[in-house]
């Protein structure tokens, strides 16, 4: 797999996640921000490139269950 785009993409990331914190702050700077960034960087630096959500790694033991009657 050629994944020599990851640490450009990454550094992207970063630079972008420092300015977002210096413009809202250090405790209102989480995970799914990075995340953003970083699929932002990919979207830029690849053709097309393919996601795969959280959702699609669940497993059925992450479903909700219904109660007992």
């Amino acid at each position: 797999m050629d994944d020599e785009w990851v640490p450009e993409a990454t550094r992207l990331a970063v630079v972008r996640i420092l300015e977002h914190a210096e413009l809202v702050g250090l405790a209102n700077t989480e995970e799914f921000t990075f995340r953003s960034f970083f699929m932002t960087a990919a979207c830029e630096l690849l053709y097309k490139p393919r996601f795969q959500t959280d959702g699609a790694r669940s497993t059925s033991s992450s479903r909700p269950t219904t109660p007992p009657r």
